[in-house]
């Protein structure tokens, strides 16, 4: 396996614009089908009823797909930078997508309407925490993604401090959820955000999280 890290020829941050280049810009666009077919693998093997056999050639052609694909890795998943270009594209109304290249991160495609973000999310059997439900972290997990990314796109680079989750009613995996964030207040370095995961209309799961402003871009 050979490792290329940052200082090397194969870094794992690039910029909107570097994104968009000619040669980088498909490269990253089969990155992102790659991630989405192993994100199909995952639930499948999650769900798959074949018998032993078919498991076991599974397994060998996976074992093979992940030894050529380590044959050369960066150190950290690929990002693509909410930087100042790509934020004004949000403000403008372009979607933004979380997780783009990180399989294990639940995908959200999320739209910006001043200080409030939305998103629409098909939960998969894979979420399931208790039998038929989601589960509870992954519902927390949504909520920073969508309520993090909601204050970058306001200009304010913050890691989350605090997050306190309320869960008001059960949500079924198999189910199209709504989520949504809002801009509650700004107090220096502070903001608090508020968030929501709806159902058919109907609040499932309420969030409210503090972000603290930092001098840098987190990692």
């Amino acid at each position: 396996m050979t490792t290329v890290d940052d200082a090397g020829d194969l870094r794992s941050v690039f910029t909107s614009a570097e994104a968009a280049r000619p040669g980088l810009r498909e490269q990253l666009e089969a990155g992102r089908r790659l991630v989405r077919a192993t994100r199909r693998l995952m639930r499948a093997a999650a769900v798959t009823a074949v018998d032993a056999a078919d498991l076991a050639r599974a397994e060998r052609a996976v074992d093979d797909v992940s030894r050529r694909l380590e044959q050369r890795v960066r150190s950290r998943p690929v990002r693509v930078s909410l930087d100042d270009d790509a934020t004004a594209r949000v403000r403008a109304g372009e979607p933004w997508e979380h997780f783009a290249f990180n399989p294990l991160g639940i995908p959200l495609r999320m739209r910006l309407d001043g200080d409030t973000v939305r998103a629409r999310l098909r939960l998969e059997p894979h979420h399931e925490g208790p039998p038929d439900l989601l589960h509870g972290g992954f519902s927390a997990a949504l909520m920073d993604a969508l309520l993090g990314t909601l204050v970058q796109v306001q200009g304010i680079v913050a890691v989350t401090a605090g997050l306190d989750v309320r869960f008001l009613r059960s949500v079924t995996v198999d189910e199209t959820v709504d989520l949504g964030g809002r801009i509650a207040e700004v107090d220096g370095r502070k903001v608090r955000v508020d968030g929501w995961i709806d159902h058919e209309g109907v609040r499932c799961v309420e969030a409210r999280a503090l972000f603290v402003a930092v001098d840098r871009q987190p990692g």
